[in-house]
C-alpha cells in the first residue's frame, strides 16, 4: 500500500513538472528562433554582398582588359588584341556585343568609330539612338546614366603619363576634364581615379608614371541578355546554392518610378515583394539602398571598377519563398513548438495512462483475490458435502436403501457443481487466450433454449422457479455455435435464478423475437427481482466482478456475464442489459440470423 502511494505521489509530481517544462520549452524555442533568425539574416547579407561583388568584378575585369594608357589607337588592332585575350580567359565571351571608340578633339568635337573585331578595322559610325548621349557622357550626374535598355561601359583612353603621377591643372583645362567622369568620382569634379585594390601611391606624389590626359574612350556595348541569362543565374547558383534550394528566390530589378523585374529565379514578383525584400543590394558598384523600402539588409559600399557604366540602375532583391524571412522563422518556431508540446502531451497522456493502468491493475488484483476466495469457497462447500456423505456411507451410519440413494444424489449434484465450476474457469482461460474456436452453423433457437433449461434443471430446483417462454413461431434459424450459445443462455438463466428472486420463488421470462430490419434474432432473459444497482451497471460484464449487494451465501465467481459477452462477440453478436419495466433485469442476446 505504501509503495502504491509513493508511486502516485511520484506521478503527481511529474504531472506538476510538465507545465514547468512547457514554459521553459516555450522560452528556449523563442531564444533559439531569435538566434536562428539572426544567423539567417547574417548569412543572407553575406551571400547578397558576395553576389554583388562578383557581379561588379566581371565588369571591372572587362574595363581593365580594355584600358588604354598610350593614347588613342591609330587602328583597331590594340582593341582587338585586348578583346581576344579577354574572351579567351573569360567564361562569358559573349558579354561584349559591340566595341566603339570615341576620340576627343581639341575644338570640343569628337569622332565616333565602330571597331570591327573580325577585320580589326576602325569604321566611322554614327552612334545609335541609345548612344547619342555618349558624345557628352561625363556630366556631374549620378553614377549610372540612363540609356534606355542599352548597357554601355565607358573606359577612358589616357595619353602617355609623366614621371610623377597625377594630371597637371593645364591638362584638365586643355582636355576639358569636366566633361569626363572618372571611376569613383561622385562629385563630378574630374578627379583622377584611385588605383586598384593596392591603391598605389597618391596622385601627384613621387612614383612611377601615372596616366596622362584623357584622349578619348572605349565604349563597350554589353549584351544585356547574356548578363541576365548567363551571368546572373551562374552567380545565383554560386552564392545561394548552399541554402535550401527552395528557401530563397532572387530577382534583378530595374529601378525607377515603376521598378521592373528583369530576372527571376522562381515565380512571379508582386510589387509588394519588390518593395519589401529580405535583402536588397545595388549592382554596378553603387552603394546599397537605405532599405529600398525594406529592411536595409544589403551590404555596405563596395569598390568601384575602372570605368563608367551607362545603364538604368539595377538592384538585386532576395526574398524567402515563405513570404519573408521573418515568416519562415515564425513557421519553424511554430512547428518546433507543436512538436515539443506534442511530446509533452504524449508524456502527460502516458503518465495519466500509467495512473489509470495502475488503478486498474490494483482493482484487477483485488478482483482476482476475491475470485480466488470465491472459488475456494465454492470448491470447499461441495467437497465438504461429498466428504461428509462418503464418511457416513463408509461408517455405516446410513444403511437404508432410500437414504443411500439420497446420499448418492447429493454427491452427484455436488460433483456436477464442481465440474461446472471447473468448466467455467477453463472456458474463461480459453476465451482470454483466444484459443477457443467456434463452429458457426444454422441452428434452431428453440432447441438451444430447451437444451439450456435441461442442462440447468439438475442444478436448480425448478419448483422454486416460475419459468415462462414467449417465442415467435416464425423465428428464423441463427448462425452460431450450438454448444456455446447454449452455454450463454444457461448462464443468463442461472444468474436470473440466483439474483432475480422475489420472495421464495424466482420468476423468469424467456422471450425470443425476430428483428428483420437488423437481420438478427433477439433472445431475452428477464427476471422479476430487485434489479441491478446503477453503480454496478458499468461493470456488469467485467471478469470477477460481483454486485456490491450480493451476499457471500450466494454461489458464483463473477465470470458468468463476462463469458457470455466474450462468447457472443466471438460469434458476431452482442449482449445488452436494460432494466425491466417491473423493476427486474433484462439481458438480451443479439444473434445474427442465418441468411
Amino acid at each position: 500500500m505504501a509503495r502504491a502511494k509513493s508511486s502516485l505521489i511520484l506521478v503527481g509530481l511529474l504531472l506538476i513538472l510538465l507545465p514547468v517544462l512547457a514554459v521553459l520549452q516555450y522560452r528556449w524555442i523563442g531564444e533559439v528562433s531569435a538566434a536562428e533568425r539572426d544567423r539567417l539574416e547574417s548569412s543572407l547579407r553575406v551571400s547578397s554582398d558576395r553576389f554583388a561583388t562578383d557581379f561588379d568584378a566581371e565588369f571591372s575585369r572587362l574595363a581593365n582588359a580594355f584600358q588604354i594608357r598610350d593614347g588613342f589607337p591609330e587602328s583597331a588592332a590594340p582593341v582587338a588584341e585586348r578583346f581576344q585575350v579577354w574572351s579567351e580567359t573569360n567564361p562569358y565571351p559573349r558579354l561584349v556585343h559591340a566595341v566603339y571608340l570615341l576620340k576627343t578633339l581639341r575644338n570640343d568635337g569628337s569622332e565616333f568609330y565602330r571597331v570591327d573585331l573580325a577585320s580589326r578595322a576602325l569604321e566611322p559610325a554614327t552612334p545609335p539612338i541609345d548612344l547619342e548621349n555618349i558624345r557628352d557622357p561625363f556630366r556631374r550626374d549620378p553614377f549610372n546614366y540612363s540609356a534606355g535598355e542599352a548597357m554601355m561601359l565607358v573606359i577612358p583612353i589616357f595619353r602617355p603619363g609623366r614621371q610623377f603621377g597625377g594630371p597637371r591643372p593645364e591638362d584638365f583645362r586643355q582636355g576639358r576634364p569636366d566633361r569626363y567622369r572618372w571611376p569613383g568620382d561622385r562629385s563630378g569634379r574630374g578627379q583622377a581615379p584611385e588605383r586598384g585594390p593596392g591603391r598605389g601611391p597618391n596622385p601627384g606624389g613621387p612614383g612611377p608614371a601615372g596616366p596622362g590626359p584623357i584622349d578619348g574612350a572605349v565604349v563597350i556595348e554589353v549584351d544585356r541578355d547574356i548578363v541576365l541569362n548567363e551571368l546572373v543565374p551562374a552567380l545565383a547558383e554560386r552564392h545561394f546554392s548552399s541554402h535550401d534550394e527552395s528557401a530563397y528566390r532572387i530577382a534583378v530589378v530595374a529601378k525607377g518610378d515603376k521598378p521592373r523585374v528583369l530576372y527571376s529565379s522562381a515565380g512571379q514578383w508582386k510589387p509588394d515583394d519588390v518593395s519589401k525584400p529580405d535583402a536588397a543590394v545595388n549592382l554596378f558598384g553603387s552603394q546599397r539602398p537605405a532599405g529600398f523600402g525594406g529592411r536595409g539588409r544589403g551590404p555596405g559600399p563596395r569598390g568601384l571598377f575602372q570605368g563608367s557604366l551607362i545603364s538604368e540602375p539595377w538592384q538585386l532583391v532576395v526574398k524567402h519563398r515563405a513570404g519573408s524571412l521573418e515568416k519562415a522563422v515564425g513557421e519553424t518556431r511554430t512547428r518546433s513548438m507543436v512538436i515539443a508540446f506534442g511530446i509533452l502531451l504524449v508524456l502527460g497522456a502516458g503518465l495519466i495512462t500509467l495512473v489509470i493502468s495502475s488503478q486498474r491493475a490494483h482493482t484487477l488484483g483485488k478482483l482476482q483475490m476475491e475470485f480466488a476466495a470465491g472459488v475456494s469457497h465454492e470448491l470447499r462447500t461441495p467437497l465438504a458435502v461429498i466428504r461428509s456423505a462418503a464418511h457416513n456411507l463408509r461408517s455405516g451410519i446410513v444403511r437404508d436403501k432410500e437414504d443411500v440413494e439420497q446420499y448418492a444424489t447429493i454427491v452427484q449434484q455436488e460433483a456436477r457443481r464442481l465440474s461446472d465450476m471447473v468448466e467455467e474457469v477453463l472456458l474463461y482461460a480459453e476465451t482470454q487466450s483466444g484459443r477457443k474456436k467456434y463452429t458457426l452453423e444454422a441452428i434452431d433457437v428453440n432447441e438451444v433454449i430447451e437444451r439450456a433449461i435441461t442442462n440447468l434443471s439438475p442444478t436448480i430446483d425448478l419448483e422454486q422457479c416460475e419459468l415462462t417462454s414467449r417465442i415467435d413461431p416464425d423465428l428464423p434459424p441463427v448462425k452460431a455455435d450450438a454448444g456455446a450459445l447454449t452455454q450463454c443462455v444457461q448462464n443468463l438463466l442461472s444468474n436470473a435464478f440466483k439474483y432475480g428472486k422475489s420472495g421464495d420463488k424466482a420468476k423468469i421470462d424467456i422471450v425470443a423475437q425476430n428483428d428483420p430490419g437488423a437481420k438478427e434474432v433477439r433472445v431475452s432473459v428477464i427476471d422479476h427481482g430487485p434489479g441491478i444497482d446503477a453503480a454496478d451497471q458499468r461493470q456488469l460484464f467485467e471478469a470477477f466482478y460481483r454486485g456490491r449487494d450480493v451476499g457471500s451465501n450466494v454461489p458464483g465467481n463473477g465470470l458468468g456475464l463476462h463469458l457470455v459477452k466474450r462468447i457472443v462477440q466471438a460469434q458476431g453478436g452482442r449482449v445488452t442489459y436494460s432494466p425491466a419495466p417491473h423493476g427486474g433485469a433484462s439481458f438480451t442476446l443479439h444473434i445474427p440470423a442465418a441468411l
